[in-house]
């Protein structure tokens, strides 16, 4: 875990391998949710699944200090990959194929906010 400075801005932030052996996007996604859950970050990143995809919550947290209920966002970011799918071990475990690349991750210096970009990579 850690916690990054951008600016005067603190981001949270986790990552992880990832593990598993999905084969369907949505059963990747929902791995990365589940093994997010835990984790009071800004941005939780998994790896392993072989997919560049992204996932923006929100979630509530108690503000004991101005006695509020604060909304807050959480970014769950599949770090994708640059694996060539025919004749892979993607394809050979039935993998869903889907597109190469890494997200782009922009964090703003002056507030907090991160944007999130997928990149996609051309043959």
């Amino acid at each position: 875990p850690s916690h990054d400075k951008a600016g005067k801005t603190w981001y949270r932030i986790r990552s992880t391998h990832g593990r598993g052996n999905s084969t369907k996007i949505y059963t990747k996604i929902a791995k990365a949710v589940s093994a997010a859950e835990i984790y009071n970050c800004d941005l939780f990143f998994y790896g392993h699944v072989h997919l560049n995809h992204s996932i923006e919550l929100e979630r509530r947290e108690i503000n004991i200090k101005n006695k509020i209920i604060d909304v807050a966002k959480k970014y769950i970011v599949l770090t994708g990959h640059y694996l060539e799918y025919d004749k892979s071990y993607a394809e050979d475990s039935n993998m869903e194929p889907c597109e190469t690349g890494s997200p782009i991750i922009k964090l703003f210096m002056n507030k907090k906010q991160i944007n999130i970009q997928k990149s996609i990579c051309s043959d």
